[in-house]
């Protein structure tokens, strides 16, 4: 769709377009939450909510179409 971000690479002279390409902030997000272990201590380092680095880590999965995190309540 359109409305996706896009990241746009210059190969050769070509320009290719990755919709599905996560941005660096959902990467940003990924490493913090590998880090820490956690969703609230992420959250605190990012500088976002609990729900906001969730939604964008789920939003990622989507986009890779892979499961990155086992989740469990502890």
């Amino acid at each position: 769709s359109l409305e996706e971000p896009i990241t746009i690479i210059a190969y050769e002279h070509r320009l290719w377009l990755y919709p599905k390409m996560p941005t660096l902030r959902q990467f940003e997000y990924l490493v913090t939450l590998a880090d820490t272990g956690s969703f609230a201590k992420a959250a605190r380092l990012t500088h976002v909510s609990q729900p906001t680095l969730s939604q964008q880590v789920k939003a990622m999965e989507d986009r890779l179409g892979v499961k990155l995190l086992e989740r469990s309540a502890t």
